[in-house]
């Protein structure tokens, strides 16, 4: 928006332990996310000049077990953040969106993840992953029966799993 830019900021710290009887090695991260900006609020009868931040801590924790040098097993633990997009905020006067700054949040997602990685051969690679989205809260959508206006629609959980193989033929 002219003359008031939307500030980002992120900070992302992580420490990986050493190996603990050289199978199982743990990471832990924190990332902070901040937005911050001004800007008139053309719905006021006064146009006056408001500030709005978002912020969050999201952790994350990984722990990973190496029993071979072929096998691999890791387990995930974290929570994201994603805050409203400038067009999510600010559409104001046409078709295609609209906004209301002052209700709009930011989306949020809690997970667990499972994953294992087994390579039998150099050719050869199999990949299982679950996943369970515990908590997405939030979700920024465009409301059709309100005129485009970008809102927070809903929430949801979701649960899933994921194969895949890979096979190379030669080097």
């Amino acid at each position: 928006v002219l003359n008031d830019p939307v500030q980002s900021t992120g900070i992302f710290v992580q420490y990986i332990t050493p190996k603990l009887l050289s199978k199982l090695q743990l990471t832990f991260s924190l990332r902070y996310d901040l937005q911050s900006f001004s800007y008139t609020d053309i719905y006021d009868a006064d146009k006056a000049k408001k500030k709005k931040t978002f912020n969050q801590f999201s952790p994350r924790l990984a722990m990973v077990y190496s029993p071979t040098d072929k096998l691999t097993m890791k387990l995930l633990a974290g929570r994201a953040f994603r805050t409203p997009s400038p067009t999510e905020m600010f559409g104001a006067n046409t078709f295609t969106l609209a906004s209301n700054i002052n209700e709009l949040k930011p989306e949020v997602i809690s997970t667990i993840e499972f994953s294992t990685n087994w390579r039998p051969s150099k050719n050869i690679e199999f990949n299982l992953v679950g996943f369970y989205n515990a908590q997405f809260n939030d979700i920024i959508a465009y409301s059709v029966a309100n005129a485009n206006l970008s809102t927070n629609l809903y929430s949801l959980s979701t649960a899933g799993l994921e194969f895949d193989m890979k096979w190379t033929k030669g080097d």
